[in-house]
């Protein structure tokens, strides 16, 4: 009996005496002291970024609950989620918010001993923009129907993804748009093919814009196409796909027309 005591006894004094601390996942991964302070990095407006806290203490499922102990700046939100092992809050940066440091406390405990809760502080940087984008090579030259690819740079340097639309002023079944998710802190390099259906030189733009937020790039490119046998027969039937047996009565007419004016 003496010994279960001693035990539970070494239990409690092990968990009051230990470091606290609460350890972050996501974004970064790093274990903060109470009142500690963490910057957790860049991000850009309109962007949603995921802080992921680990439920463990010392090695010790605890933690069950999380929230901000100071209101968010106008039209911002955040949304906990309190999964198995892991408490998720979704910060959501609205497109109106203003480039600057912002610093929220944060505080974590465990339902059961409020008493014990831990607070953190944490920063964000919010930026206007952190896309950039690049085309390797902006004149192409191919032949008709022989697709070429356009290869592009893309780079996020926000701790959130970022979700971007590439397209141009060509048709699309020239150059079909793309849509793009990036990810954090990270650079993609992505070939998108054209397929030109007709021979001949053609200037047009390139565009990369943000599907989150105001940002664009345009460059202006050029695509040659040269001509080939199959090309230059095909040329002259496009007009056949506006033929109809009903148009057979006005060539008539017409012929008929131009017999007796002559």
């Amino acid at each position: 009996m003496l010994k279960k005591v001693f035990v539970w006894f070494l239990v409690f004094l092990c968990i009051n005496t230990a470091s606290a601390a609460v350890h972050i996942l996501t974004p970064v991964d790093v274990v903060v002291p109470d009142e500690g302070e963490l910057s957790l990095g860049s991000i850009a407006i309109g962007e949603t970024v995921e802080l992921i806290i680990d439920k463990k203490l010392d090695n010790i499922p605890y933690f069950d609950r999380a929230e901000l102990t100071q209101v968010l700046p106008k039209n911002w939100a955040y949304i906990p989620q309190l999964e198995d092992r892991t408490i998720i809050l979704e910060f959501i940066i609205p497109q109106t918010a203003v480039e600057d440091t912002y610093s929220f406390p944060l505080k974590v405990w465990n339902s059961k001993e409020p008493e014990n809760a831990e607070t953190i502080n944490f920063v964000l940087y919010v930026k206007k923009n952190l896309l950039t984008a690049d085309v390797i090579e902006l004149i192409k030259e191919t032949a008709v129907e022989d697709s070429v690819n356009y290869d592009f740079i893309l780079i996020n340097d926000s701790i959130a993804e970022h979700k971007v639309r590439i397209s141009s002023t060509l048709p699309s079944y020239w150059f079909p748009p793309q849509e793009i998710t990036l990810k954090p802190k990270q650079t993609t390099e992505i070939s998108l093919p054209l397929n030109p259906k007709t021979y001949g030189v053609r200037d047009f733009k390139i565009t990369v814009e943000s599907l989150q937020n105001n940002t664009k790039y345009e460059f202006d490119a050029r695509i040659i196409a040269t001509s080939t046998i199959a090309s230059k027969l095909k040329t002259p039937l496009y007009g056949l796909a506006f033929f109809t047996p009903s148009l057979v009565p006005q060539l008539i007419l017409n012929a008929f027309i131009t017999l007796v004016a002559s």
